[in-house]
């Protein structure tokens, strides 16, 4: 293993990429996933944290956690359809722009405090 440390190019570095997996046993809220679809990558994830209030099976393949051979399957399915998987990823790519977007979130918290934004 190698941490890279602080890098200013992960988004290309996630673009170059086939395939992003989040394999945990434990999440919290998973930022990573929405990180990974906002750059249209398929995703694969255990069905941890608050995965399944953000996103669904339309945009990501889920998958139950601590399962080696599940995880191993579903890579290697991913890899054989892969229509499927640029499918998902543009759907991924679509929820993220529409519901979790710096301006959706804005929106959400003005909605929250009942403020308007004096344009």
């Amino acid at each position: 293993m190698n941490l890279q440390g602080y890098r200013k190019d992960v988004v290309d570095i996630m673009r170059k990429a086939d395939f992003f997996v989040l394999c945990s046993v434990y999440e919290a809220m998973p930022m990573i996933k929405l990180e990974a679809m906002a750059c249209q990558l398929p995703v694969i994830a255990t069905n941890v944290g608050g995965a399944g209030h953000m996103i669904s099976d339309n945009e990501v393949r889920i998958i139950e956690s601590n399962n080696a051979e599940i995880l191993a399957n579903t890579i290697t399915t991913a890899y054989s359809e892969k229509p499927l998987a640029e499918t998902k990823a543009k759907q991924g790519n679509l929820l993220v722009e529409q519901q979790y977007s710096i301006c959706k979130m804005v929106q959400t918290y003005m909605d929250l405090y009942g403020c308007t934004l004096i344009q």
